[in-house]
């Protein structure tokens, strides 16, 4: 009787339980991507997000030299504080990506350099409608000029491959962080670059160890 049943319930049993297997690894698979789906949206409207700061930098940048040029009493309290309030906005959206790109994967050396300065750099403008002076970068090869350019192409590079690896502990992504906001980029970021030389995948470069801080 065993020997009769047991063909018959492997025959009926077989394609259930192959059926049940494959819904359960379609189920997982169809999570998996779309999670990183999701991620990856998440990602270039991170990317898109840096390229409108980019662009806020330059805007915010002409209308304080039109302001500037203003005779004979140069730019109003009221403009030099809606221009530096404009600043202050932008550079909170620079911080922000920051922050998302330092708790999203583990960064090297180099990544961190790349992005304390270009941080660093962009708060250029802001200090100087604070001290209502111009932003004194008057040539396309001015060295500051060019540097922030330079880096604003790597520190992009960096913000579209936030997606790309495990995610780093908590502690590691706390020590990047306090590694890009450090103030030792402050007197440096424009040739800190220069001293590591060219980007090469996979491989870290790193420049002198800075010393962690939280500055502005």
């Amino acid at each position: 009787m065993l020997q009769t049943i047991l063909p018959v319930l492997v025959a009926v049993t077989g394609p259930i339980v192959t059926l049940l297997l494959a819904a359960l690894f379609g189920q997982r698979m169809a999570a998996y991507w779309a999670l990183r789906q999701k991620r990856r949206e998440l990602v270039l409207a991170a990317v898109a997000e840096f390229y409108r700061l980019y662009g806020e930098f330059f805007a915010t940048w002409k209308l304080w030299n039109s302001a500037l040029r203003q005779k004979p009493e140069g730019p109003t309290d009221e403009t030099r504080q809606a221009l530096l309030g404009r600043a202050a906005q932008a550079e909170g959206g620079v911080e922000t990506i920051v922050m998302r790109v330092a708790t999203e994967r583990s960064l090297d050396a180099r990544e961190r350099l790349v992005l304390g300065c270009f941080r660093q750099g962009y708060q250029s403008l802001r200090e100087a409608i604070r001290d209502n002076r111009n932003l004194d970068w008057f040539s396309s090869n001015h060295p500051k000029y060019v540097a922030f350019k330079k880096l604003a192409c790597e520190a992009a590079q960096i913000v579209a491959m936030s997606d790309a690896g495990a995610r780093p502990p908590a502690d590691r992504a706390a020590e990047a962080l306090l590694a890009i906001t450090s103030n030792d980029w402050e007197e440096r970021w424009s040739t800190a670059l220069d001293s590591v030389g060219a980007a090469t995948p996979g491989r870290a470069l790193p420049p002198a160890a800075p010393k962690l801080g939280t500055g502005l």
